[in-house]
């Protein structure tokens, strides 16, 4: 699933650069983020589009990948990689949904206003 999100203050759609990446005939890596720093670091490396794993950002929470962190940690962690690398499109590992649909639908419509690609 890929939601087409425009970034608050400005009119590029990372949704579309996300699309755009993953249709191309050319080949380009995405490095995993689990933090804004590690986003920054990826960012300033040249990489076109960033991963976030709920593993690594569980682990960077200290918690195992078992569903003990809430999508409201998940999307707080987010927030801050789509913060810490303006205009780069991030997937977000959604994992299994966190409980029910309208978990689910919360989660996503909570990366969305943050900024998330897909």
């Amino acid at each position: 699933l890929i939601t087409m999100v425009y970034q608050s203050g400005g009119n590029r759609c990372t949704g579309l650069a996300l699309r755009k990446l993953l249709y191309s005939k050319k080949m380009d890596f995405v490095m995993e983020a689990h933090s804004g720093l590690s986003a920054k670091v990826a960012a300033e490396a040249g990489f076109k589009a960033l991963w976030a794993s709920g593993l690594s950002i569980s682990a960077s929470l200290g918690l195992r990948d078992r569903n003990e962190a809430s999508w409201t940690q998940v999307a707080d962690v987010a927030e801050q990689i789509v913060q810490s690398a303006p205009g780069i499109p991030v997937l977000v590992d959604g994992d299994t949904g966190y409980g029910d649909f309208n978990s689910a639908r919360r989660f996503v419509q909570e990366l969305e206003r943050c900024g998330v690609a897909g």
